[in-house]
């Protein structure tokens, strides 16, 4: 599934904030680890969310988001 956005639109939204920027970025530029997951080890909430390891789905994310 394929969303397209209007940049013009989303620029426009942003802009009364100074802290956030927009940038395009290709998915190939990201980078995807598995020991990214230990940083939420000393996390006081891990294993206690959907959204955090070790709940978190073992999916290929860089296939995916198409990065290679």
């Amino acid at each position: 599934m394929t969303q397209s956005f209007d940049r013009r639109a989303l620029e426009h939204e942003i802009a009364e904030y100074d802290c956030i920027q927009l940038y395009n970025m290709s998915p190939k530029d990201l980078i995807f680890e598995e020991r990214v997951k230990l940083n939420c080890f000393y996390c006081k909430n891990y294993n206690s969310s959907w959204k955090c390891p070790p709940r978190i789905p073992q999916l290929d994310y860089e296939k995916i988001v198409g990065g290679v």
